[in-house]
């Protein structure tokens, strides 16, 4: 949705609605847990057993709370992935990602700091910019 918003020339060429996507990404980034792992599953779990049927009952409930953040976590991440790109050295600079920004022109130190600040730009993404 972000990305085609950027297919308009008014979008595209302001400086503060890339802040604000860069705004978007960080927050995205703030709430991907970092090296998360699939946490739900299969359960296999048949009893006969009445006392045993409370556990398994308990068992069902925590593998759908993990399912629900194993989505949210999967989401997160092809947000990121599908956003970070914007702001890498060749898209940002050379690629017309950012118009206002020309290949051999003067740069805002000022905006490349507050586009990494507010995207959480990891260092080797910030150095891409130059920043």
């Amino acid at each position: 949705m972000v990305l085609g918003c950027l297919d308009y020339e008014g979008i595209r060429n302001d400086k503060f609605q890339w802040l604000a996507i860069a705004q978007f990404l960080g927050e995205i980034r703030s709430k991907i847990i970092p090296n998360y792992k699939k946490q739900s599953g299969w359960i296999s779990m048949v009893s006969g057993d009445p006392a045993e049927e409370a556990a398994i009952q308990k068992a069902i409930e925590e593998n759908k709370r993990h399912a629900i953040t194993d989505s949210f976590q999967s989401e997160l991440q092809q947000a990121n992935d599908r956003l970070s790109p914007l702001f890498q050295h060749d898209s940002f600079f050379q690629r017309g990602g950012c118009p206002f920004i020309q290949p051999g022109q003067p740069v805002d130190t000022n905006f490349i700091h507050q586009i990494s600040t507010a995207a959480h730009l990891t260092d080797a993404e910030k150095q891409s910019l130059g920043h």
